[in-house]
């Protein structure tokens, strides 16, 4: 049920996923030398679906990560082994979703950045006893850099666009080690 103070947390938790990603998306275009511009052709309706399909995504793995497992874990094993069942699960299932099994480099990537994700998502359910934190991080980081960044093709063009298709600089691991970083915050 929403309380005051689950409220306090959806919110904080959605504004500091949001403005930590959204600082070091532009951190890393500012690296790269490849600048956001605005998407001339973006749409209201886009954004609309685009966030609807998010929420949906988000939900569901929020409900089955924290609500179900996570919850059942923590009473079965107790809370730190079951934070870290969690956060392993949630690494994996995303070699599913990202659709990279069978390629070992790109596993080791999405299973490193998502299980630290997943770690941070389960330690504040843990924390709080409440999805609503688990929630509002995990929608701020996604919503981030699927719709606002250009960070995900796959979700058609975003809000903010790169200057250039391909960067001019290699900046996948810095990337990959500044996600880490902004994900263990």
């Amino acid at each position: 049920m929403p309380t005051r103070q689950r409220i306090k947390d959806f919110g904080a938790g959605l504004l500091l996923a949001v403005t930590l990603m959204s600082a070091w998306l532009l951190i890393a275009s500012f690296l790269a030398k490849n600048p956001y511009r605005l998407n001339d052709h973006y749409t209201v309706n886009r954004f609309l679906s685009a966030m609807a399909y998010m929420l949906r995504s988000v939900a569901y793995e929020e409900l089955l990560f924290r609500g179900a497992l996570l919850y059942i874990l923590i009473r079965r094993i107790g809370a730190s082994r079951a934070v870290l069942a969690s956060a392993i699960g949630f690494g994996i299932y995303h070699w599913f979703s990202y659709g990279v099994i069978g390629q070992p480099v790109q596993m080791l990537i999405v299973f490193l950045v998502t299980a630290v994700g997943g770690w941070v998502f389960a330690v504040a359910f843990e924390k709080t006893q409440s999805m609503y934190l688990a929630f509002a991080l995990h929608l701020g980081y996604n919503v981030t850099a699927m719709i606002l960044f250009s960070g995900n093709k796959g979700m058609g063009p975003q809000l903010l666009v790169q200057t250039f298709e391909k960067d001019p600089a290699d900046t996948g691991t810095l990337i990959f080690f500044l996600s880490l970083f902004i994900n263990m915050i």
